[in-house]
């Protein structure tokens, strides 16, 4: 099957908004998904859900950009059997950020990586958490190593890492707890 890309695009001009997106990628599909955020706002509020089914591979791109506002996201992916799920995401915006990324790897051989940036001014707070949860045996976990080779982890193994950032309002230092 042919490789499948699909555009979203928010521009959030009011006050509050929530929404709930869904993604399924079908066994052997592979595809691609960009969220492009913009505008500004005083609350937004996210539920994105994804399914990857056998054999299948999602990059799943966010470009947050919001000029202000409060912005409370959660990313749950749910991988299969020898599918992959990678997160990619640059944060820009302004405000209170919270961003929770989340895949659960239920399939054998089932993959998935997670990557944020993300810039700020003295105004801006982020919290933001990943997780890969290995549910299933034979799940690749990847870290640096001289041989630069995959770990095989059993399902009872759980990568998680968690990110509160705050900017000193003199310096522009970001500094990560």
């Amino acid at each position: 099957k042919e490789d499948k890309e699909v555009n979203i695009n928010v521009n959030l001009n009011g006050k509050y908004y929530a929404d709930h997106i869904i993604i399924i990628v079908e066994k052997n599909v592979k595809a691609k998904v960009i969220e492009n955020l913009s505008g500004s706002c005083k609350f937004r509020t996210s539920i994105v859900k994804v399914y990857v089914k056998e054999n299948a591979k999602l990059d799943y791109y966010l470009i947050d950009d919001l000029n202000k506002g409060n912005n409370f996201t959660k990313y749950n992916g749910i991988v299969d059997r020898n599918a992959k799920l990678n997160w990619f995401s640059g944060i820009f915006s302004r405000g209170l950020n919270k961003a929770d990324y989340k895949s659960i790897l239920q399939g054998e051989g089932a993959s998935s990586e997670i990557y944020n940036i993300y810039f700020s001014d003295k105004n801006s707070k982020y919290n933001l958490s990943n997780s890969i949860i290995h549910k299933s045996n034979n799940c690749p976990f990847y870290y640096s190593d001289k041989k630069n080779q995959p770990v095989f982890l059993r399902a009872a193994d759980r990568s998680v890492k968690t990110e509160i950032c705050f900017v000193n309002e003199k310096t522009g230092m970001l500094r990560v707890m």
